[in-house]
């Protein structure tokens, strides 16, 4: 292997795996979902400040994830492998994005809001991600590729990301401003 292909695959397996998160023997998916945590509600955040430059950066963490798949897929020759967790990552991170426009109070809100706005997030994510209902589920099993192994979960993420959204609703609903 060249040099150049070692860089590669070192770099696409660090990015595949979450900076290693996908490496534990015990729930990797899991432990994978917890940065995008983290990452959800700084891009929810710069989305206030800088739409288009988070819209942009949101994108670009999208292609980059997708690459690191397809790279780590194919040095391992095996689909899906638990290892990969960016999908996880930006899944999780997408979950969180609605709350710049629904609630951005809770964005500057205290430290225990936000690690509950998190946690909520976090649930809903991991239901999806683990539960695969309609399309979640077809997307796994129908499409044995990179893309598969990456937009599963994006959708998973969506799906939580429309749940967050009717719960912040109802509780703006229930004690208006």
């Amino acid at each position: 292997m060249t040099l150049g292909r070692l860089v590669t695959a070192k770099i696409a397996t660090l990015i595949a795996t979450a900076g290693g998160l996908g490496l534990s023997p015990i729930a990797p998916g899991t432990l994978g979902s917890i940065p995008g945590v983290f990452l959800g509600l700084w891009l929810a955040k710069g989305l206030l400040v800088q739409p288009l430059f988070f819209a942009a950066l949101c994108l670009g963490f999208f292609a980059v994830g997708l690459w690191s798949v397809i790279v780590f897929e194919h040095l391992h020759g095996a689909h899906d492998d638990q290892r990969i967790v960016v999908d996880e990552v930006m899944g999780q991170a997408l979950t969180l994005l609605p709350v710049a426009a629904l609630a951005p109070q809770l964005l500057s809100a205290s430290i225990a809001t936000q690690a509950m706005l998190g946690l909520i997030a976090f649930g809903l994510f991991r239901l999806f991600d683990i539960w695969k209902p309609g399309l979640v589920g077809w997307i796994d099993r129908e499409m044995p590729t990179p893309l598969g192994t990456y937009v599963d979960d994006l959708v998973a993420g969506l799906m939580a990301a429309a749940v967050l959204s009717i719960l912040l609703i109802a509780l703006q609903n229930l004690n208006p401003v």
